[in-house]
């Protein structure tokens, strides 16, 4: 339900914070796009999270208290967020030596 990103906290008076956009993939396949402004540190810490969701995200720096902003980042890697359990009854199918079926 959460995630830390590291990242560069700028030593400039006129940076006031960093704005994390989130973009997430509903199992409809629907793209749903969010934002959060967070304070100019180290390291970023994004909540709320929904459980087994595929999500990715870019940054860029709040630049004069929100009325400019800096380039948005190239996209992190995707990420998907751990279920809310472990799948029951797992079980392998068809295994070869480059494939695995899974089951539950």
């Amino acid at each position: 339900d959460r995630m830390k990103i590291v990242s560069r906290r700028l030593d400039n008076d006129q940076v006031s914070g960093q704005e994390v956009l989130l973009e997430t993939v509903t199992a409809e396949g629907e793209l749903l796009e969010s934002s959060v402004v967070l304070p100019n540190e180290d390291s970023l810490l994004v909540t709320g999270l929904k459980p087994f969701t595929h999500f990715r995200l870019r940054t860029r720096y709040v630049v004069h208290n929100g009325h400019s902003y800096s380039a948005v980042t190239e996209y992190l890697d995707d990420c998907i967020t751990k279920p809310t359990s472990q799948p029951a009854a797992l079980g392998a199918e068809e295994i070869s030596a480059n494939s695995i079926v899974l089951t539950w």
